[in-house]
């Protein structure tokens, strides 16, 4: 598989994490609905990582590759909306985001996801 039919992939799965999110905030799973905006995140940094032959097998390294992205783009709101997914990520253990929370967090992942497929 080439490393273009790669990224799309990682695009295709970040895309329906997002659907997922969705879902999930709709039945009241907060939760499940973070991780997967979280999920939407990394998967679409994969798929920069892989166009740019970087690491991306490591929580570290994606945070790492978006931040790069983001100062090459001069879009500092990705590292802010990323850290927002992370954070969301962390409350998949911690069950302590309010609704209205996750809901800012998924349309932020949302964007962030939409910016970076562009």
């Amino acid at each position: 598989m080439t490393s273009f039919h790669k990224s799309e992939e990682y695009m295709a799965l970040s895309r329906d994490y997002i659907r997922q999110a969705e879902t999930e905030f709709a039945q009241g799973d907060l939760k499940q609905a973070g991780e997967k905006a979280w999920g939407a995140v990394v998967t679409a940094v994969k798929s920069i990582s892989v166009l740019r032959e970087w690491r991306h097998d490591h929580h570290t390294v994606t945070g790492n590759a978006l931040r790069e992205v983001a100062d090459e783009f001069g879009c500092e709101e990705w590292k802010h909306w990323f850290h927002t997914a992370e954070s969301m990520h962390s409350n998949f253990y911690e069950n302590s985001w309010a609704e209205s929370e996750i809901r800012d967090g998924i349309t932020r992942v949302t964007r962030l996801v939409s910016e970076i497929s562009e």
